[in-house]
């Protein structure tokens, strides 16, 4: 399925992080939200196939967001460069 498009943009959290969001944005229970994240990619396999990475840990500052689309914009300069 990623082989579809150009390029992939992995947003990651430490694994704790992630379930604490997961419970909280869909108001489950801990035991819930490992067994949705066992039917997903491994993250070693998520951050294997990105072109670019961005820790969410504390949250996405300007600075990471600034990186991320200094990012999208490079890769669309060079795409009308072919």
């Amino acid at each position: 399925f990623y082989q579809m498009f150009d390029k992939i943009i992995v947003v990651t959290a430490d694994k704790n992080i992630r379930i604490e969001r997961v419970m909280q944005r869909d108001n489950i229970t801990r035991e819930q939200a490992l067994e949705r994240m066992s039917r997903q990619l491994p993250e070693s396999e998520l951050l294997r196939r990105a072109n670019f990475i961005c820790s969410s840990n504390k949250g996405l500052y300007t600075e990471d967001l600034n990186l991320l689309l200094q990012f999208i914009r490079n890769e669309i300069a060079q795409k009308k460069l072919k």
